[in-house]
């Protein structure tokens, strides 16, 4: 993400299609160190133009798009859809393994609930990832239970850009309280006051904080780059 971050600060384009296709390793030479390299340009656009657009395109990889890309939620596209987009690539490769000493067929992972992640309209993959992504312990218990015991890092880094990208003050879960009363029904029903927080989409309301945000998860990436790094050397 370290040339995402390039391209989005210098240039101001948004890649909009981070996926397992479009992240290449390389090395420069057999005995440098592997390096990461984003492809694929063919969804980017310029970050004014998104936040111009009264209801940006949908554009993506579908395992990998974010919700708001899903939904096609009538809000500006930043950079943090393509980090949730990573976090997503990352929980996908965890589950069903990188290479392919350590890759797992899909017949053995066909009831994980990282499959939903790939079936059905774009809506109820959304509705998907809004549960397993609402707080620590859904996206605990739904998906990073599943992951490969060997990938540890993984496991960790997995865990903290979650809590970056979900667990912001201010824009907290992804589960929107307004939808959640409509699927329940309970808004006109004397139950309803158990749901009086504010109908606030917390995706919409994580727009206000992306610098923040930003921030953070570039110190999470950094770190466990370093890491990453110790270990290929060790």
């Amino acid at each position: 993400m370290r040339c995402h971050s390039s391209i989005l600060n210098r240039c101001g384009v948004l890649h909009r299609d981070i996926s397992t296709n479009n992240i290449l390793v390389v090395r420069e030479s057999q005995d440098a160190l592997p390096r990461g390299l984003l492809i694929d340009f063919d969804f980017a656009v310029p970050v004014d133009r998104e936040k111009r657009a009264a209801r940006p395109a949908q554009s993506g990889t579908l395992p990998y798009m974010s919700i708001a890309n899903l939904e096609n939620i009538d809000t500006a596209r930043t950079a943090l859809d393509d980090w949730e987009s990573l976090l997503y690539v990352v929980c996908w490769l965890a589950t069903f393994g990188i290479s392919s000493s350590y890759r797992n067929a899909d017949a053995e992972l066909e009831n994980s609930p990282i499959c939903q992640w790939r079936v059905g309209e774009e809506n109820s993959i959304a509705e998907t990832k809004r549960g397993h992504m609402d707080t620590e312990r859904t996206f605990a218990s739904h998906i990073v239970k599943h992951f490969q015991s060997e990938y540890k890092l993984l496991r960790r880094l997995a865990t903290k850009l979650h809590k970056a990208l979900f667990s912001h003050v201010g824009c907290g879960g992804a589960i929107d309280i307004s939808s959640l009363k409509k699927i329940l029904s309970l808004s006109d029903s004397e139950d309803s006051d158990h749901f009086d927080t504010p109908g606030v989409d917390p995706l919409i309301a994580r727009n206000d904080y992306v610098s923040d945000i930003l921030i953070k998860l570039q110190d999470v990436m950094g770190k466990h780059e370093k890491h990453a790094r110790t270990q290929l050397l060790e």
